[in-house]
């Protein structure tokens, strides 16, 4: 692939091309789904959280280079905290201490890598799962990660405690 051709997902670049993207001098952005595995009701698929993100994403990265930034999409992250909808087939979570640790790692790895900043974006509407992904961008400079998380949005902010408890989940 030539550097700056279009390519968007870093995982399909070579360790050559993604150094010769970096030297470029543009800052370079990664951007990474953050899902869960559960149930959706009787419609939707087990890994719905994770496809809004991965949309979300490849929506925003145009907007990323309008504004000079070289944005890419990494490999997503499909195991959240599902404490939630735990009672309903399909759920298969990590604890929170676990994901915190593993999307610790992952933003520490990319910093390391030379990527000038990382962000997080999980569409998963369960607090724990928001909590957890924000206290992992926390323990980073602001100007190097970020998370778009829906909890952030006033309409998700307004939950009623049936929902929160997952006692209408999945279509029950």
């Amino acid at each position: 692939m030539a550097v700056g051709g279009g390519e968007f997902r870093i995982a399909w670049l070579t360790s050559d091309e993604l150094s010769q993207l970096l030297a470029l001098g543009r800052p370079v952005a990664v951007m990474i789904a953050v899902g869960a595995v559960e149930p959706h009701g009787p419609h939707l698929p087990l890994d719905t959280d994770l496809i809004i993100s991965r949309a979300a994403i490849e929506r925003a990265l145009p907007l990323l280079a309008g504004a000079g930034v070289h944005g890419m999409l990494a490999p997503d992250i499909p195991y959240g905290v599902t404490d939630c909808a735990a009672g309903f087939a399909g759920a298969a979570g990590v604890t929170a201490a676990a994901l915190e640790s593993y999307l610790y790692a992952v933003i520490d790895g990319w910093l390391g890598n030379g990527i000038a900043h990382v962000c997080l974006v999980s569409n998963h509407l369960e607090p724990e799962h928001e909590r957890t992904v924000r206290n992992a961008v926390a323990r980073f400079e602001p100007a190097r990660a970020s998370a778009a998380t829906p909890l952030e949005r006033r309409w998700a902010r307004t939950l009623d405690d049936e929902f929160k408890r997952g006692a209408c989940h999945a279509g029950e």
